[in-house]
């Protein structure tokens, strides 16, 4: 597989990763929020485990299974996927527990609602929600999407194509930086418009 593939196919694995986690975020952190006292100190870290542990550690502890999967390589891509989302979907809920109350509050939203009856009232309404909600998960599909593109050990350990592990194997069959530099146009532009 080309880098240009590779490059591709990340992306296209960050944004289901992403896009999964967004759900998935909300759950977890109404999980840990509900909670109270010494509980939530401990679903606080159960939640935290996979994001604080170390990727060698998950790469080689899953490598022999994915020897056996070897031969079968859309199952093998489907537990990398599954891992990486297993492993970044902590971060998309301390981003949505830490992230500031939305700015349109739960009281503006039923006024809107109370004056439904007229059709601006109902365009108002439904655009002070969806504003409301997708300003809440758009720092969550970000982040994600950023760490799950940066990943390289688990990828590389389990030999899934990625951009980073082939711009690791080519520094390390001796590519100029120039040439390094011109395979990292791409990412960068792409990381680049997502973080703005």
């Amino acid at each position: 597989m080309s880098f240009h593939e590779a490059f591709v196919w990340t992306i296209l694995r960050s944004v289901v990763a992403a896009g999964l986690a967004v759900p998935l975020s909300v759950y977890l952190s109404r999980l840990v929020q509900q909670s109270t006292g010494r509980s939530r100190f401990w679903w606080m870290l159960l939640v935290l485990c996979p994001l604080v542990a170390p990727d060698l550690i998950i790469g080689y502890g899953y490598r022999s299974f994915e020897l056996s999967l070897l031969h079968r390589p859309v199952l093998n891509h489907w537990f990398y996927f599954v891992l990486v989302l297993l492993k970044f979907l902590p971060a998309a809920a301390v981003v949505r527990i830490c992230s500031p109350p939305a700015p349109v509050s739960k009281a503006a939203l039923h006024c809107a609602r109370l004056v439904e009856s007229r059709t601006a009232g109902k365009r108002q309404h439904r655009s002070m929600r969806s504003k409301t909600e997708w300003l809440r998960h758009i720092p969550v599909f970000g982040i994600v999407f950023l760490l799950s593109m940066q990943e390289f050990e688990i990828a590389s350990l389990l030999q899934i194509p990625a951009w980073t592990v082939h711009v690791f194997d080519a520094q390390a069959g001796g590519l100029n930086p120039v040439a390094t530099l011109k395979l990292l146009i791409g990412p960068v532009l792409v990381q680049t418009i997502v973080l703005v």
